[in-house]
C-alpha cells in the first residue's frame, strides 16, 4: 500500500466520517453555542444493522438474530419454529458492520484524484469544497453467542461526523462517539411461539468528542490524538430495551409488536461527577406485519411501523415507515438463505440484499434517512455492509 493510499484512508477513517443524527431529544445542548454538526445526534442503535437499514428501520414485528437486541428483544432466540437445533445456534466471531454516506464516497473519489494529500493547500481546497456536505462513517465489531433464548455480546461501535465549517477557513467540526461494553438479552416464548417477550441491556462506556479544529491539527496524528483526548467526555450507562411480539394467527402470521428502547429513559453518568450527565429519552415503537409462507421455499413479509411515539416534538411524517422482505429457504427473516429487502420512509426508498450460507453471512444495503435537525427535512443516503462468521454452523 502506497503512502498516498495510507493518507487517503486516514482521512476517510479518522477525519471525514460524517453525520447520522437520530431524533432523540435527551441531550442538554445550547443551540446558540454549538454548530449544526455538534448538535446533531449520532445513531442510538448499539451497532449498524444492514437488514434494518435496507428496510427503512421497519422490522420490529419480524426482528430476529442479532438485530432483535435493539429492534425487538422478543425476537432473541427466534420467533418461528425452525425445527430441532442445537442449544448454541449462534456464535459470531467475527461479526462486523460498516457504514458511510454518499458524500463520503464522493469525497473519497476526490481524494483519490487529488495527488499529494500531505500538501495542506490541496487538502484545504478539497475540504472547503465540501463545507456544506456532511460526511459520515461507522464501524462495529460485535462478538456474540446465543444459546436457547439468551444472547451475550460484547459491543465495540464507533461513529464519527465531520464537516468543514465554511469555505473561507480551514476549520473542521467533528463529533465522534465510541461505545464499548458487554450486553445481555433474553426472551420468553409460549410453546407455540405465538407470544414472545424479551429484554436486552448493555453495560456501556460511552466516549463523546465534540469540537472545532483546524485542518492542520486534524491532519497531524500527534496533534489530533492530543486535542481529541482533551475534548473527550466519558459516560457510563445501562440502556434497557423491552419488547413483545404477538402472532395473532398462524395463517399469514399477522403479528403485532410493541417495543420500548431506552425504557424509562437512559441516564449516562458523566465520569466527572461535577459535570452534567447525559439522558437519552425513551423511544416507543408499534409495528404490524404479515408474513405468508410461499410454499416450501420462502416467505414474504410486509411491515408497517410507527416509531418515536414518545417524542411529541417530532413531525408525524418522520415516525411512519413500511417495508417488504422476500426470503428464500425454510428459515425466517435474518436467518434466511437469500433475502431481498426494501423499505420506505419520509426520506425515500431503501433497499438491500442478504445471504446466509450457514457459517458465512453477507449483507448490503442503501438507506435513505432524513437527518434534518428540529424537523428540518434533510435527506442523506448511506451505504451499509455486514460480514459475519457463525462458528456454531460448523
Amino acid at each position: 500500500m502506497t503512502a498516498q493510499t495510507m493518507q487517503r484512508l486516514l482521512y476517510i477513517i479518522t477525519i471525514v466520517f460524517g453525520l447520522f443524527p437520530s431524533q432523540n431529544k435527551g441531550y442538554a445542548q445550547d443551540d446558540s453555542s454549538e454548530s449544526q454538526i455538534q448538535r446533531a445526534l449520532l445513531d442510538e442503535s448499539p451497532w449498524a444493522s444492514t437488514r434494518a437499514s435496507a428496510m427503512a428501520g421497519a422490522i420490529s414485528p419480524i426482528a430476529n438474530g442479532l438485530d432483535a437486541s435493539h429492534y425487538n428483544p422478543a425476537g432473541i432466540g427466534g420467533i418461528t419454529d425452525e425445527g430441532k437445533r442445537p442449544g448454541i445456534h449462534r456464535l459470531y466471531f467475527p461479526y462486523f458492520s460498516a457504514a458511510v454516506n454518499e458524500d463520503t464516497v464522493s469525497l473519497n473519489d476526490e481524494l483519490t484524484k487529488a495527488g499529494d494529500l500531505t500538501d495542506p493547500n490541496i487538502a484545504s481546497q478539497i475540504l472547503r469544497a465540501y463545507q456544506d456536505k456532511r460526511q459520515y462513517g461507522r464501524f462495529s465489531i460485535v462478538p456474540s453467542i446465543t444459546f436457547w433464548r439468551t444472547q451475550l455480546s460484547y459491543v465495540y461501535d464507533t461513529q464519527m461526523a465531520a464537516a468543514a465549517t465554511d469555505s473561507t477557513t480551514d476549520l473542521v467540526d467533528i463529533h465522534a462517539r465510541t461505545v464499548t461494553g458487554p450486553s445481555i438479552g433474553f426472551s420468553f416464548a409460549t410453546d407455540s411461539k405465538d407470544f414472545t417477550l424479551g429484554i436486552y441491556s448493555g453495560f456501556f462506556q460511552r466516549t463523546e468528542t465534540k469540537g472545532t479544529y483546524t485542518l492542520a491539527e486534524v491532519n497531524d496524528p500527534d496533534a489530533r490524538s492530543s486535542i481529541f483526548s482533551a475534548d473527550e467526555t466519558k459516560y457510563d450507562g445501562m440502556p434497557i430495551n423491552f419488547g413483545i411480539n404477538w402472532v395473532i394467527a398462524k395463517k399469514w402470521r399477522p403479528s403485532l409488536a410493541l417495543v420500548f428502547r431506552n425504557a424509562g429513559g437512559t441516564k449516562y453518568r458523566n465520569s466527572d461527577s461535577s459535570a452534567e450527565d447525559m439522558v437519552v429519552d425513551e423511544d416507543m415503537t408499534l409495528g404490524f406485519s404479515i408474513s405468508p409462507k410461499l410454499g416450501k421455499w420462502g416467505y414474504l413479509s410486509w411491515v408497517v411501523e410507527a416509531g418515536n411515539l414518545t417524542n411529541s416534538e417530532m413531525a408525524t411524517s418522520k415516525k411512519a415507515k413500511t417495508s417488504l422482505e422476500f426470503t428464500i429457504g425454510d428459515r425466517f427473516g435474518g436467518n434466511a438463505g437469500l433475502s431481498l429487502r426494501t423499505g420506505y420512509n419520509n426520506a425515500g426508498l431503501s433497499y438491500g440484499l442478504g445471504s446466509n450460507l450457514g457459517i458465512l453471512g453477507l449483507n448490503a444495503s442503501s438507506f435513505a434517512e432524513d437527518v434534518g435537525y428540529n424537523n428540518r427535512r434533510v435527506i442523506e443516503r448511506r451505504f451499509v455492509v455486514n460480514f459475519a462468521v457463525n462458528i456454531a454452523d460448523f
